[in-house]
């Protein structure tokens, strides 16, 4: 992982980052850069954002500050996961994400291809507000990948460095581009060759 801003929008103080970050991944990317990971603060994370990324054989890397706070999903029954250190608290309805398959795929299709205005379906989605089958399996399916993405954030130290530079670096050059537009009216003006 570069850690390199591949794309950028603006969004309201009202807006939450998570329901942007796909769509800027997947649709504002204008580059040649065809990142394979995206790296965000917490509040990059929604309910969906796991699950689409996946979709698209991309890796969500959120930092997660307090891991240990994180639940962890996982198929089967407690009695499943006697012995072992790490054990899911939550478990999926497998059957609930059979059953939706086809439509997850369907709503996934509809997101990664535009047809439907990214942001706009997602914000939709991760509200609290509506519910349906085809969110629920959706959202266990979304589980299920970031319980995956904890433990690898867990075992493996250069991965969680790795996410924790890329962040870092996203945020200089957030506090670049700050500078720059709140100085000298968004130019760069210089008086003197160094």
């Amino acid at each position: 992982m570069n850690g390199l801003s591949i794309a950028g929008k603006l969004i309201g103080s009202h807006e939450y980052e998570g329901n942007y970050a796909f769509e800027m991944a997947q649709h504002l990317n204008t580059s040649m850069i065809k990142p394979s990971h995206l790296s965000t603060d917490k509040h990059g994370k929604n309910s969906l954002n796991f699950a689409l990324f996946d979709f698209v054989e991309m890796i969500f890397c959120p930092r997660i500050p307090k891991v240990h706070r994180e639940a962890l999903w996982g198929f089967g029954t407690a009695a499943d996961y006697e012995g072992y250190i790490i054990k899911p608290t939550h478990f999926v309805d497998k059957k609930l994400i059979e059953s939706e398959w086809d439509n997850m795929q369907r709503m996934a299709a509809s997101i990664i291809t535009g047809e439907a205005n990214p942001s706009v379906v997602i914000r939709k989605l991760s509200s609290k507000e509506y519910s349906s089958r085809t969110k629920r399996a959706f959202v266990q399916y979304n589980n299920i990948v970031k319980s995956h993405f904890i433990l690898q954030y867990i075992h493996d130290a250069e991965f969680r460095r790795a996410v924790t530079d890329a962040l870092n670096r996203g945020e200089k050059y957030n506090s670049l581009y700050r500078a720059i537009t709140l100085l000298n009216n968004g130019q760069l003006k210089g008086t003197r060759a160094i």
